[in-house]
Formats: C-alpha cells, structure tokens, sequence
C-alpha cells in the first residue's frame, strides 16, 4: 500500500521484504511511486543485486535462513532478505513494489512475462530513514 504524504521529497526510505524465488530468477524491488522508479534488480537463485535506478542508495541482498517471520516460526532455506534504501525525488506516494525482469539491467514495467510467473514474498517493511532496522510487526505491545 502507498505511504502517503505532500512532503516526502528528499526523504531517505529503505524498504525489506523476504522473498524466496518461485520459478523466475530476476526482479526488481523498491519505490515505483515517483515518476522514475528507485528500486534495483535481484537475482533470487543466486543471492545477486544487479542494476540500481534512480536515488538507491544501497542495495542488498542476503540469505534469511534462520531469521524468524512475523508469525515466529523460522525462515527455511531459500528465502532472501531484500532491502533498498533510497532518497525520494519527487512529492508522491512512496508504493513499495516487487516485479519480475528479464535480466539485471532490465527494468520490470518492460517485462512482458508468460504470465506465469511468482516469487513468494513475506514481512515488508518501509521505514523513513536511509537504513534498515529489524523487523516489526507493526503491534504496539501488550504494555
């Protein structure tokens, strides 16, 4: 869903998920809700950061394996943890997104697919501030 705001220009995000690869190997993951796209592709077979657009000021890609989801139960083999941080260029919406490409220099809104495409995807996260904290669950405690 959109973060929504007037002033989020300039702002630093960084945005996580944990993604495991279905049947494609490429994506790309970030902020499609400017009019250029801050995200870069990932290549979830091999644990690769391919190419970055826009204002991404990082980028990683690492193994979840051991980490827990939200639910508490423990990230099998095979799951990532993506993040991209990134500086908004514009005042607009910040829409985290994930799409598939066809390579690391391609972008996804170029990808026309089989349509038969997936990659699982669990815990996202988009936090204002230029890196990653650890995964919350948005809950505010029994306290």
């Amino acid at each position: 869903s959109d973060v929504c705001s007037s002033d989020l220009m300039g702002q630093a995000w960084t945005i996580t998920a944990y993604v495991r690869r279905g049947n494609h190997q490429w994506v790309e993951f970030g902020d499609a809700g400017h009019s250029s796209w801050h995200s870069s592709t990932f290549d979830v077979l091999n644990g690769v950061v391919g190419t970055t657009h826009g204002s991404v000021t990082a980028a990683s890609i690492v193994s979840a394996a051991g980490e827990r989801f939200p639910d508490g139960t423990v990230v099998p083999a095979g799951w990532w943890k993506l993040t991209v941080s990134l500086v908004t260029s514009s005042a607009a919406n910040l829409r985290p997104m994930i799409g598939f490409c066809a390579n690391s220099a391609s972008f996804a809104n170029g990808y026309a697919g089989a349509g038969t495409e997936y990659v699982d995807s669990d815990a996202w996260q988009a936090e204002q501030r230029a890196y990653a904290t650890s995964y919350c669950d948005g809950s505010l405690g029994d306290g």
